[in-house]
């Protein structure tokens, strides 16, 4: 999408792509999907009291939060969705993968994740993610 575009010209490109890649897709599950991505693009975030400002509609900021939320626990928008949506749009021929541990905290909770990612321009895209039950691997038995 170009930078260029408006707002609804980007939601009809999204809305096409989506219908040609994901046509199995229910049609609230796609405006819902498309609200999001917008909304993540105009935020820069994927905070969902973030996304919530750059929801279309009249709608209080708690509902489009609560709209936000949906659409993460959608149960059509699994992995293998999103698995099968970013490798046809990988590069052709070789690909440069990435094996990541990766951690960060929710007020107290430590979050980890194992993610497989795809390195496309400098940047890793992640394809497959798995949550751990460690915080790290400080010793060869953990780690494997």
């Amino acid at each position: 999408m170009k930078s260029t575009e408006s707002a609804a010209q980007q939601a009809t490109a999204l809305t096409r792509h989506f219908k040609t890649h994901a046509s199995h897709l229910r049609i609230d599950t796609l405006q819902r999907l498309i609200d999001v991505l917008l909304a993540m693009i105009a935020a820069r975030s994927v905070n969902h009291h973030d996304l919530s400002t750059h929801m279309p509609g009249i709608s209080t900021p708690q509902a489009k939060k609560r709209r936000a939320d949906r659409t993460f626990r959608d149960e059509q928008l699994d992995m293998g969705f999103f698995i099968a949506l970013l490798v046809v749009h990988l590069p052709p021929g070789k690909v440069l993968l990435s094996l990541d541990r990766t951690n960060w905290e929710h007020g107290e909770t430590p979050i980890n994740f194992l993610v497989l990612g795809a390195v496309v321009h400098g940047f890793t895209l992640p394809l497959i993610w798995v949550p751990l039950d460690e915080s790290g691997s400080s010793h060869t038995y953990a780690r494997m």
